[in-house]
């Protein structure tokens, strides 16, 4: 019974913390982003898509990766989240420490990998950007700004 009424009570702490989340992102205005967008942007376009302006092919791989990478960070926090349950509710039962060390260890290792994937991704955007910008073939003229 004291089992059943843990992992209800926890249903209902991230049901607690995902309504906002959900709301927050509800309530932001499209079109108002995309206007601030554009403002700060100015005619160079600097990689926003309103349904009128194309972007560029490495803009685009670069936002899935970032979209890509953003998840495996949720993933992180609910494996992180099932291996500390896991932890709290072994009552000494060193199976289930084992396993609930194992979770969270696999975790920030897989975290430490997904954050050297994204500094790799943004070195390399910024490099590639900042080079066909600067010189306006692809060919590498300088020192990057």
């Amino acid at each position: 019974m004291l089992k059943k009424t843990s992992i209800i009570l926890s249903l209902i702490l991230i049901i607690a913390f995902l309504i906002p989340i959900s709301s927050l992102s509800a309530t932001t205005d499209k079109d108002t982003i995309s206007s601030l967008l554009r403002d700060t942007a100015g005619t160079e376009g600097a990689g926003y898509y309103d349904g009128t302006h194309a972007t560029s092919l490495s803009i685009i791989i670069a936002d899935v990766i970032k979209l890509a990478l953003s998840l495996l960070g949720v993933v992180f926090i609910v494996l992180m989240i099932y291996g500390g349950y896991t932890w709290m509710t072994a009552a000494g039962n060193d199976e289930q420490i084992a396993k609930a060390k194992k979770t969270m260890t696999a975790a920030v290792v897989g975290m430490t990998i997904v954050l050297l994937s994204y500094a790799i991704t943004v070195f390399v955007t910024r490099y590639l950007t900042a080079s066909v910008t600067e010189s306006g073939s692809g060919a590498n003229t300088g020192t990057i700004r």
